[in-house]
């Protein structure tokens, strides 16, 4: 009888530990995945639009030559700078001001200023929002260059306002003329 017993209890013991571990797995995968889901709940949803149109209407400005659409994305002490690598291979931040873009977008020209956003992601926490956005810049038809765009943005009591623009430039390695990437 003992003998019985044990021979079943070795049988039976290891499927209910290996039952037990498969429900721990599958629990495990499930907690992974939802923690790797972020639900955007409608107020974040709108918050995330908002922001948009304020990039949206800066680059609709630029590319109508309209400084006055422009100058209503900015907060009042908004700054600028530009990250690039110099003739050494080294990284440098080139300073710049608001002021210096709406006078380069004044100036008359013959082609359309044209920044594109391929992608973006924007980050918010209370009255401060981050946008990520991946672009290229078109003179007219012509394909100038490409980087990413970091936005930072501030929501006052007129609405989400940019505060500080970071961003890159890239010759290469951008999808608008189809080179392979060499230089940031």
């Amino acid at each position: 009888m003992k003998k019985t017993l044990l021979k079943t209890l070795s049988i039976i013991f290891p499927l209910l530990m290996l039952g037990f571990f498969s429900q721990c797995v599958a629990q495990k995968k499930a907690t992974n995945t939802a923690q790797n889901t972020i639900k955007i709940s409608p107020v974040a949803q709108a918050e995330n639009k908002e922001i948009m149109k304020v990039i949206t209407q800066l680059f609709d400005g630029m590319r109508t030559s309209d400084t006055t659409l422009m100058r209503q994305t900015f907060h009042a002490d908004a700054t600028m700078k530009r990250v690039m690598i110099d003739k050494t291979g080294k990284s440098v931040l080139v300073p710049s001001t608001i002021q210096q873009m709406l006078n380069s977008v004044a100036t008359p020209h013959l082609v359309v200023y044209d920044e594109r956003i391929l992608s973006s992601e924007v980050r918010i926490d209370a009255n401060l929002a981050t946008v990520w956005a991946e672009y290229e810049f078109w003179n007219g038809t012509k394909f100038s260059h490409c980087g990413f765009d970091a936005f930072q943005l501030i929501k006052t009591e007129k609405g989400w306002k940019i505060f500080f623009i970071a961003d890159t430039v890239r010759m290469s390695g951008c999808k608008g003329n189809n080179t392979p990437a060499t230089d940031n």
